[in-house]
């Protein structure tokens, strides 16, 4: 093998690494971009306790919006409403003291809409995993063929494969979040 094909052989495999690192780098982005909870969006996300006039819901299922719902049993404060404050815990400072404001554990989904794209985002991020992993060794073949066409075939498709891969995982994604996005508004 030449010199010049084996600086071809070490550009292209250079450019697929690339490509696929930054495509892994883009979809993790897009991933932490598009699913981020944000307080005051109206939604109770993990983490929060209420959000705008939404509550969670207390052990009864239902909403909590008064002092009665955490426990305050004072005739005088009991029946006040709950506020929601900036940070989006409850504003108990309308209720008689003596109980603690509840939390809403971390990274719970608190809906089913949240648990599909908590499940989606793992499994793209195992895909990208392994897809970077097949970019790797496809590169690994395709260096190690030593003028052997069909190792250096077998790693250019091994490379190409992973690529695909990302490319539909990719768009799995984007269809899952636009159903859910759809569905569960």
């Amino acid at each position: 093998m030449t010199t010049t094909k084996k600086m071809k052989l070490k550009n292209d495999f250079s450019v697929s690494v690339l490509i696929s690192v930054l495509l892994a780098i883009a979809f993790f982005a897009f991933t932490a971009i598009s699913v981020q909870a944000a307080c005051g969006d109206g939604n109770i996300d993990s983490g929060e306790t209420c959000d705008g006039a939404n509550f969670m819901n207390g052990p009864d299922g239902n909403p909590i919006s008064h002092c009665s719902d955490l426990g305050d049993t004072d005739p005088a404060t009991n029946s006040n409403n709950l506020g929601c404050n900036t940070d989006c815990t409850i504003d108990s400072s309308m209720c008689s003291g003596g109980f603690q404001s509840p939390s809403q554990p971390e990274n719970v989904p608190t809906s089913f809409d949240q648990a599909v794209i908590n499940a989606t985002n793992w499994i793209l991020g195992f895909v990208i995993m392994i897809a970077v992993l097949a970019v790797v060794w496809g590169g690994i073949q395709y260096l190690t063929s030593a003028g052997n066409e069909d190792q250096a075939r077998s790693g250019k498709k091994t490379i190409q494969y992973a690529l695909t891969g990302l490319v539909i995982a990719g768009l799995a994604y984007a269809i899952i979040n636009i159903i859910v996005g759809t569905i569960f508004v």
